[in-house]
């Protein structure tokens, strides 16, 4: 009984510690084999060494399945498209609301938005509340809005705010429609520069010039030549101190009767337009030098944080530079740097 207990033992052993090897001798079906559970492979198929009778012998051959390891496929990333929601309260004319539409088509297609700008609102809708101020602000979810604005509640959460001005639709004032393509151009410069803002004096210079060509463009008027020539607007630190310029805080200041730093941000509107007139000088076409400063330098500015060495990279010309030339510059130079009346969008935002 002891020594068949052994035996048995012995077998398990031999049968759990029994693996595949590689064929050394012939091995067929009904061959002598030595130890019991032993198994070869031969091509794609096994044998397994058993007792058959008193005698071991390769088991009939069986074909073992070759093991295709399953392989998931990479999704392909799928873009999420991008599209602006209007709000647009009662309180605003039938004919601003379309007009509004038109306007807002038009930037979408010389304009798009690039695909950035996911990362700066939820669920790739920008919200637009527009309202007219003979009423206070009807959006009561969003309580706090008034002007003209990208506003937020966290870097990754916008909405454009446009409060038009009552006097404005009495008036026929253009800033009506200018406003809309101002603040549809900052939502460009975002989701082109990633969100690198800065300086002031091209954030808001470079909008306040694109929706004065675009109403000139397309309404025959612009308000661009009157806010420059209104000398109260802008302080002449333009000339003195640029430098101020490059932040709100240091160029906001300013009243009627002293007059502001940079009201309708004129000023900044001619410093851009002095790097423009400069740029031509260096012998760059003016459409070109346009496209520059509206879109090169905020591509640029996505991957060079330093705006400083995104102007020299762009523009050619250190930011010293610039300034040192603008300084020569002074408000009876105002009509020669005026864009060209001739001028279109289309002829600017080249597709690329």
């Amino acid at each position: 009984m002891k020594s068949r207990l052994i035996g048995v033992l012995t077998i398990l052993a031999l049968s759990i510690s029994a693996t595949a090897m590689p064929v050394s001798a012939a091995v067929k079906v009904g061959a002598k084999c030595k130890v019991v559970g032993q198994i070869k492979a031969k091509k794609s198929k096994e044998f397994t060494c058993i007792a058959k009778g008193k005698k071991l012998v390769w088991s009939k051959a069986k074909t073992t399945k070759k093991i295709v390891p399953q392989v998931t496929p990479t999704p392909t990333p799928v873009q999420t498209s991008f599209s602006f929601k209007f709000n647009l309260d009662k309180s605003l004319p039938e004919d601003w609301t379309i007009e509004f539409k038109k306007i807002m088509n038009t930037l979408q297609d010389i304009l798009p938005i690039n695909p950035n700008i996911n990362n700066y609102v939820r669920n790739s809708v920008m919200e637009i509340y527009s309202w007219s101020s003979a009423v206070a602000n009807p959006f009561t979810e969003k309580p706090n809005m008034s002007g003209a604005s990208i506003s937020g509640d966290s870097p990754t959460n916008r909405w454009m705010v446009l409060e038009i001005n009552r006097d404005e639709f009495k008036n026929d004032n253009s800033h009506r429609y200018s406003a809309i393509v101002h603040e549809y151009f900052h939502v460009y410069q975002i989701a082109l520069s990633k969100d690198s803002m800065s300086p002031k004096w091209l954030v808001e210079g470079g909008a306040k010039v694109l929706e004065e060509i675009f109403v000139e463009q397309y309404y025959g008027k612009s308000n661009l030549e009157g806010d420059l020539k209104f000398q109260k607007l802008w302080s002449d630190d333009v000339f003195a101190n640029p430098s101020l310029f490059e932040k709100y805080e240091t160029s906001s200041s300013g009243d009627m009767q002293r007059g502001w730093m940079d009201m309708n941000y004129a000023g900044s509107a001619y410093m851009v337009l002095t790097l423009v007139k400069e740029l031509q000088k260096d012998n760059v076409p003016e459409q070109k030098a346009l496209e520059m400063v509206f879109r090169d330098f905020w591509v640029e500015k996505s991957t060079q944080r330093d705006w400083k060495l995104a102007f020299e990279k762009v523009f050619k010309m250190s930011v010293e530079t610039f300034y040192a030339r603008l300084g020569k510059f002074s408000r009876t130079d105002i009509d020669s740097i005026l864009p060209s009346k001739p001028l279109k969008i289309q002829e600017i935002f080249i597709t690329k």
